[in-house]
Formats: structure tokens, C-alpha cells, sequence
């Protein structure tokens, strides 16, 4: 991943009020502070920081301590914060600014707008597109001593996670496992295929048995028709039979007419009677039906009316528990401040809680205060009088209600009278039923006779004319199928073969996958973990005079501990750490690059020297600008002087206002 800042753009954020800044090819630089706005200090709250925090809230919403909201709290006007870079050669521009109380963000490729939907999804895109978090940007690009995201910062089980993240082993893992699965897939598809083979096989070998069944079955049907044409009986007794059932089959004729023209159009006649006074009834319904709806939307519209004012008492009240709320947090502020020792705006000490500009805070909440009572009073006043009015409406509901019941029960009455006629109808077309019913009886009669006829005249045909059938056709097609059956068992037995060797390299790979999870991961470690202490020795050979003092990242596959020497990094003294913390710093960096992938163009070094003399802190210097001469712009950010040779120095100046500006670059 090959990342260029190029430059940063920044307008009312945390204490800065409008800065632009080239990012790429500065070569070193030294930032340096001052801050007229405070007289006992000088150089600390003067913005330095804040220029580079711009950065990580650019690609992570929020700054390196987590702030998400860093508007510039004397301007309160929002803010703006414009960052160019190339992630792999491509161009973009990410844009977070608050207006009227609102934060958003945009995101440009190469010139095209495609943010998200949403702010969510906007992020989540640029994430993907930078392909680091939040921890490994401040292990490998922004370095500050002291944050909680520093190896020796963390827990012994969290320095594992991290050197995992900084060695891109979650990344190497799941591109072996999606290997293996792929391979597994391939494997299990190949068993798939000859499952399918086996299975049209022995389908093959079903649909040929059935053949050769059929094939008896018909064998077998011609010897019983040879037995059975060699003992049909007399062709005129067949003729007697013939001609009895057609006299049958002419008398249930008749009985079907009969059914058809006379019985079923008598009830046809009564129904048709009854179905008109049923629509006349149905007609005066709609009538009624339509006077109810129309009595049914003055009802809903009414009935709209009070939850519409029924809402507007909830909303009110609900502004009255926030109003509410919001004195209660303002009471509590005050106390707070008043009990405080610390300007709760500006972060300043001061000895008396009298001092004006406290007061005058105190003040300002107590007028806040004053307000939202006003406001909790107006809400209570409206509150009454959308009651009376919810009254009201209330009442009238009740009458159009009782409308709408009478007309109701006018529709009940005439549903009664047609459920009566729909019965008369029903109980009618019921006989209808049992007299069709009766026709489909004596046709199902008719049916039966005629197939006695025609057997009985077929049995006459081959009665005249007998014929002897040959089996020798059919039984050469069953040994034709068997033979068939044989080769297909064959095929089957050589696919059984290759699907045992498919299904044991599918074996194979779930235990590869089982064995990536935890003994591949491990191995994956203790390789960085040797790479890291490698790079560590080298470091602590130039940073530590006592050839004993070299740092040793120690531990299992559950937790790490750090030691210089003998020594705990617990124990060490202020320098000690600090030099310790130094090489950890130039150590992740380094794995950062060379196993996780990550280049980029800048490094920012934020207070990196802690408690140093003059002779460490140049050793520091020197072994930092050694170890980053691959980098194009090396920010160095302190509060006392430093000598390090450089290529510019930024110095950013906090006015009388409270306001930072950068007085050159």
C-alpha cells in the first residue's frame, strides 16, 4: 500500500483557525511553537499538534486521542479539513467539515465525487481505499510518545494483536485459508461432477432393469394372450350379450333427457326468482354503505384531528423533559465549575473561582438556565390549551359514532334477509347438484356398458381371427439391456475409485484449514517476533552504550512482554524508556513496512524524545533520520529547542486571540 500526502488544508479546527500546508518531498522538517495567548507558557497548546491530528481525523473522524468533534471552540463557526493524497497512484481528496451545527464528509476520486450514502459509508469506502486502521497509521506514520496505541503502551495479550495488524498476519492467514478453500471447493465440485456421472449411471441402469421388466412383462402378456385365444368362448353368445346391453345403454339415455329438460329448469326457474329479490336487497345496501363510509371519513378525519393535536401535547412535553435535562446539566456544569480548579474551555489553572471570566460563564449557563424555564413555561400554556380543544373533538367523535352505528345495524338487517335468500338459493341449487349428479351416475352406467360392449366385440374380433405371438424379438433386446448393465456397473465402480481419491484431498484440506487457525498463526509470530528483536538489537546497539542493554520482545502465542536486558520495561527509568519506546517506535515502523505492506511518504514525530538529555536526544536524532532516509518529509514536533539538522523549519504561533496560524513555512 503506497500512500502520498500531498497537502492539508485546514480551517477552525481545534485551536487553528485557517492553515495550508504542502505535505510531500519537505524532506526534515522541525515544528516548532509559541504561545502568546497564555503567559505561563510557551510553546506547549500553541497548535503544533494540531496541524498533523488534522491529518488522522482526515482519515479516521477522529483525532489520535479520539476527539471527533474538533471545532475551534473561541470561533464555534464549524470547521473545514481538506486532505489530498494518492493511495497506489490514485489521486483523491477527503473533505470533513461542520456547518449549522452538522458534520459531514466528501470524498473525491481524482476530481469525481463518490462518497457514500451516508457518512458511514463514506468512511467505510476510505478505509477500504487506505487499507490501514486507526492503530497501524499511528504504529508506522504518525508517532507520538505516549499514546495509548505504542507497543509498550499496551497490555502483553494486546502487544500480540498488534504485531499481528503491523505484520499484515490476519491478511496472510485468510488469503492461505481462502487457498485452501478454494483448493477444497475445487475438489468437492470434482466430487460433485462424479457423483453426477454415478448417479446418470444408475439411472442408466434403473430406466434398462425397467426396460428389461417391461420387456418380460410383455413376453409374459403374449403367452397368457396365446393361452387365452386358445380358449375363447361361442361368437353367438357374444352376439346375445352385445345387443342386451344396447337395449341398457337406450333406457339410461332417456332418464338423462328426462333430467336435462324437465327437473333441472323447474329449480332453475325458482332460483332465478329469488337471486332478483336478492339483488334488489344488495342494491339498497351499497346505498346504506355509502352513507356510512361517507359518516366513517367525518369520523376518521375528526378522530385525525385529536391524535394530530394528541401529538403535538407529546411533543411539547417531550421538549419539557429535554428542557428539563438540559438544567439539569447546566446546574451540574456550574457546580463543576465552581468546584474546579480548571477553566473547562481553555484547560488553564487558575487560584480563585472568582475570577471574571469564570464568573462570566457561570453567568452565561445561568442565563441558559433562565431561558429554557421560559421556554419550559410556553410549553405547558400550549399544552392547556390543546387539551381543551382535544376535549372537544373528543365529544363530537362520540356523536358521529352513533350515526355510524345506526346505519350499521340497517346493514346487519339486510346481510340477514340475503344470507336468508342465499340459503333458499343454495338448498335449490343444491337438488340441481343431486339431480346432475344423478345424470353423471347413470353416463358413468353408460360407460360401463359401452366398455363391456367393446370388449365383448373385441373379444368377437379375435375370436375370428386367432393368431399366434412371437417372444424371440423381445428377448434379444433384454440380453442387448443387460449387457448394457454390465458395462455401466463397470463405469461405476471405476468413478467410485476417483471420488475416494476427490473426497480424501477434501479430508486433507479441512485439516489444513483447522491446522492454519492456531499452529500456522503462531509460526506466522515467533517469525516476526525474530525479525522484530533482530531490528531491536541493531537499534539498542546505537541508542545503549552497555552492549547488555539490548531489547528482547519475549513471550508465547497468549502474551508478550518487553525487557531491556534483565531489566522489565516497567522498571526502566524516564530516559530508559524513553529510548526503549524510541527503538519500539523505529521497530513497527520498520515491520510496518517490510511484512505489512505499508509506504508512505511522511513520518510526523511527536514529542518522540520524552526524558532526555542533550547527548540522547541527539543520538535519537541521528539514528531516526538514519532509519527514515527512505521517507520524503521527516516532521519533527517539539516543545523545547531541538538541534537537528533540517531542510525548513514551521513555526505556528497562538495569537492573543486563542487563535493558531502558522508564522512561516
Amino acid at each position: 500500500m503506497n500512500i502520498v500526502f500531498k497537502k492539508i488544508h485546514i480551517k477552525n479546527f481545534q485551536s487553528v483557525e485557517n492553515i495550508e500546508l504542502e505535505l510531500d518531498s519537505k524532506g526534515i522538517v522541525v515544528v516548532k511553537g509559541i504561545n502568546n495567548y497564555e503567559a505561563n507558557v510557551k510553546s506547549n497548546g500553541s497548535g503544533k499538534s494540531s496541524i498533523f491530528e488534522s491529518i488522522i481525523f482526515s482519515l479516521y473522524g477522529e483525532t489520535s486521542l479520539g476527539i471527533k468533534d474538533p471545532e475551534n471552540r473561541i470561533l464555534n463557526q464549524g470547521y473545514r479539513v481538506s486532505l489530498d493524497l494518492s493511495i497506489n497512484g490514485i489521486n483523491y481528496t477527503i473533505i470533513r467539515y461542520k456547518e449549522n451545527g452538522k458534520s459531514n464528509i466528501q470524498l473525491l476520486e481524482n476530481g469525481i465525487d463518490v462518497s457514500g450514502r451516508n457518512k458511514t459509508d463514506t468512511d467505510k469506502l476510505i478505509q477500504k481505499y487506505l487499507g490501514i486502521n486507526k492503530d497501524l497509521f499511528l504504529d508506522s506514520i504518525f508517532l507520538a510518545q505516549g499514546v495509548s496505541t505504542n507497543l509498550s503502551s499496551l497490555s502483553p495479550t494486546a502487544r500480540k494483536e498488534r504485531l499481528e495488524i503491523l505484520t499484515g498476519t490476519e491478511k496472510l492467514i485468510e488469503d492461505f485459508k481462502l487457498y485452501i478453500k478454494n483448493k477444497q471447493i475445487e475438489y468437492e465440485a470434482e466430487c460433485t461432477r462424479l457423483t453426477l456421472d454415478k448417479t446418470k449411471l444408475e439411472g442408466n441402469i434403473q430406466s434398462l432393469q425397467s426396460q428389461i421388466n417391461t420387456l418380460n412383462s410383455k413376453i409374459n402378456d403374449i403367452k397368457i394372450e396365446n393361452e387365452k385365444k386358445k380358449s375363447l368362448g361361442n361368437v353367438e353368445e357374444i352376439d346375445i350379450e352385445i345387443n342386451q346391453i344396447h337395449k341398457d345403454i337406450n333406457i339410461l339415455n332417456n332418464d338423462i333427457v328426462d333430467i336435462e329438460n324437465i327437473v333441472i329448469p323447474e329449480f332453475d326457474s325458482v332460483i332465478s326468482n329469488k337471486q332478483l329479490d336478492m339483488n334488489n336487497l344488495k342494491s339498497n345496501r351499497v346505498e346504506i354503505e355509502n352513507k356510512r363510509e361517507e359518516i366513517n371519513n367525518i369520523l376518521n378525519t375528526q378522530r385525525d384531528l385529536v391524535n394530530k393535536l394528541s401529538s403535538e401535547v407529546d411533543k411539547w412535553e417531550f421538549e419539557i423533559s429535554n428542557f428539563e435535562s438540559s438544567i439539569n446539566r447546566l446546574n451540574s456544569e456550574i457546580d463543576s465549575i465552581r468546584k474546579s480548579d480548571t477553566c473547562p474551555t481553555c484547560g488553564r489553572k487558575y487560584d480563585n473561582a472568582n475570577e471574571e471570566h469564570i464568573l462570566n460563564l457561570i453567568k452565561e449557563k445561568e442565563t441558559e438556565i433562565l431561558d429554557i424555564q421560559n421556554k419550559i413555561q410556553d410549553n405547558k400554556n400550549l399544552i392547556n390549551n390543546k387539551s381543551i380543544e382535544i376535549n372537544t373533538e373528543t365529544e363530537k367523535g362520540k356523536q358521529i359514532r352513533e350515526q355510524y352505528d345506526l346505519e350499521q345495524n340497517r346493514i346487519q338487517n339486510i346481510d340477514n334477509q340475503i344470507q336468508d335468500i342465499e340459503k333458499y338459493i343454495q338448498d335449490n341449487q343444491n337438488k340441481i347438484r343431486e339431480q346432475r349428479e344423478l345424470i353423471s351416475s347413470k353416463q358413468n352406467q353408460i360407460r360401463e356398458l359401452q366398455n363391456k360392449k367393446d370388449m365383448l366385440q373385441g373379444k368377437k374380433e379375435e375370436l375370428l381371427k386367432v393368431e399366434i405371438q412371437s417372444t424371440a424379438e423381445y428377448e434379444e433386446m433384454i440380453d442387448e439391456a443387460n449387457s448394457n448393465i454390465n458395462s455401466s456397473n463397470i463405469q461405476i465402480r471405476e468413478i467410485e475409485s476417483k471420488w475416494n481419491e476427490q473426497n480424501d484431498l477434501v479430508d486433507v484440506c479441512k485439516y489444513s484449514q483447522q491446522l492454519i487457525t492456531k499452529p500456522f498463526r503462531t509460526y506466522l509470530l515467533q517469525n516476526s517476533i525474530k525479525i522484530l528483536n533482530d531490528k531491536l538489537e541493531y537499534l539498542s546497539n546505537r541508542l545503549f552504550s552497555n552492549h547488555k542493554d539490548v531489547i528482547i520482545i519475549d513471550g508465547d502465542d497468549s502474551k508478550l512482554d518487553i525487557r531491556l536486558g534483565d531489566a522489565s520495561y516497567e522498571s526502566l527509568s524516564g530516559g530508559e524508556k524513553t529510548r526503549v519506546n524510541i527503538c519500539l517506535l523505529l521497530a513497527q515502523k520498520y515491520l510496518a513496512s517490510n511484512l505489512g505492506n505499508v509506504d508512505c511518504n511522511l513520518i510526523v514525530l511527536d514529542e518522540v524524545l520524552g526524558q532526555c538529555d542533550s547527548d540522547a536526544e541527539m543520538n535519537i536524532i541521528d539514528l531516526i533520520i538514519e532509519e527514515l532516509q527512505s521517507v520524503s518529509s521527516i516532521i519533527f514536533i517539539g516543545h523545547k529547542e531541538l538541534t537537528i539538522p533540517n531542510d525548513g523549519t514551521i513555526t505556528v504561533i497562538k495569537d492573543e486571540n486563542g487563535l493558531s496560524r502558522l508564522l512561516n513555512k
